[in-house]
């Protein structure tokens, strides 16, 4: 005599088959930010303009643009020679290739 049997025979109901799937709950991927020094999540505006960890004072690291808009002043900075090509006096085999990867990327 088993103890433990399974019926096989049985039929699966499934009560809300006509209902709609319920919308879960999306949080965004920029909103938390894990610091790699001491491994604490933090909320991305605990991080700051400054983009310092406010537990153990570690730098994240931030782009040219955000460097600059921190170091100079509002409306105060202009670019300068935007239009100078790359040369390649070395003929690196490939170099050209990829010169314009790098431009159709940025």
């Amino acid at each position: 005599m088993a103890l433990f049997k399974k019926k096989k025979d049985y039929i699966k109901i499934n009560p809300n088959r006509n209902a709609k799937p319920m919308n879960e709950p999306t949080v965004p991927d920029d909103m938390w930010a894990k610091c790699p020094s001491c491994k604490r999540i933090l909320y991305t505006k605990e991080i700051g303009e400054e983009s310092v960890c406010p537990n153990c004072g570690y730098n994240f690291r931030i782009s040219a643009s955000q460097r600059l808009a921190l170091v100079a002043d509002e409306d105060t900075f202009s670019e300068w020679d935007t239009d100078i090509d790359t040369q390649d006096p070395l003929n690196f085999p490939g170099y050209q290739e990829k010169v314009q990867k790098m431009q159709e990327k940025n």
